[in-house]
């Protein structure tokens, strides 16, 4: 159990990024974004979009829920992911809650957060997003700290959006050791050429790591059916995925091969109501 848990510790670090400033760095919440390339930083509103811009919250019509599970990052259980959202839009304004857990009962990561958004003028959103992270380490304790994320959707045109988010802008940091939690600045666009095909393309860079270009591709081969793919250039991430609706349900599942690691599996399902 000793050696599995130092192997499962130095994978973590590896997957989520080349330079790891704190816990809590950033892994694609749920199947679409996974499939994505995690490029979905400027992407139409979806229950998702409660975890990848809060902006993009302002213009949800609908309540909804989503629950997603990676049973572990490249196949090894100590890193499994899972998480929800709760999206509720109240008069003009798209509200949220999520949860995460990442990790198992000797290293885990758990969030909890809060995240609003609102158009500001037509076609110019705005969000942010309040998280209470929590790190808990077997036998050395717990910390926590609240970060702030903030968000911005603007759509350029019907077929043509751009976003950006600013994570922990608060510069939040875990404990007593002083460690930052991470701090990336991500842009990108959303364009949809015909309309049942969208592209996404996005860039990420976090303090002291390299820069990391995402590209994604989704596609309604019929009505009830979408076909997803994406890829990552640091580190080296193909994806895929595929979504199944029945009137106000859909479940998704989403497919990332690293070239050394391995794969890593997630499924989700998202449920519209009154």
């Amino acid at each position: 159990m000793a050696l599995r848990t130092v192997i499962a510790a130095a994978l973590a670090v590896c997957v989520r990024g080349q330079v790891t400033l704190a816990a809590f760095d950033h892994v694609a919440a749920g199947p679409r974004s996974l499939s994505l390339g995690n490029a979905v930083v400027a992407a139409g509103p979806v229950t998702w979009t409660a975890f990848e811009n809060p902006a993009g919250l302002a213009t949800c019509r609908a309540n909804s829920a989503g629950f997603f599970y990676i049973p572990g990052l490249f196949g090894l259980a100590e890193l499994r992911y899972s998480g929800g959202a709760l999206v509720l839009p109240v008069a003009g304004t798209g509200l949220a809650l999520t949860a995460t857990r990442f990790g198992y009962d000797l290293y885990n990561e758990t969030a909890i957060g809060l995240a609003a958004g609102r158009s500001i003028v037509s076609g110019i959103e705005v969000g942010c997003r309040f998280q209470l992270n929590r790190l808990a380490i077997g036998g050395y304790g717990s910390c926590a700290a609240i970060a702030v994320d903030i968000g911005i959707r603007i759509e350029c045109s019907g077929s043509l959006s751009i976003g950006g988010v600013y994570s922990n802008v608060t510069g939040s940091a875990l404990g007593a050791s002083g460690e930052m939690l991470p701090q990336e600045l991500t842009g990108g666009v959303w364009y949809t050429p015909i309309r049942d095909l969208r592209i996404a393309v996005s860039a990420g860079k976090e303090i002291l790591s390299a820069p990391e270009l995402r590209c994604g591709v989704e596609a309604d081969i019929v009505e009830w059916m979408t076909l997803r793919a994406g890829i990552i250039d640091n580190p080296s991430v193909v994806s895929g995925g595929c979504a199944f609706r029945m009137e106000n349900i859909a479940v998704e599942y989403g497919l990332a091969y690293h070239w050394i690691l391995g794969a890593t599996h997630a499924i989700g399902l998202t449920i519209s109501f009154p």
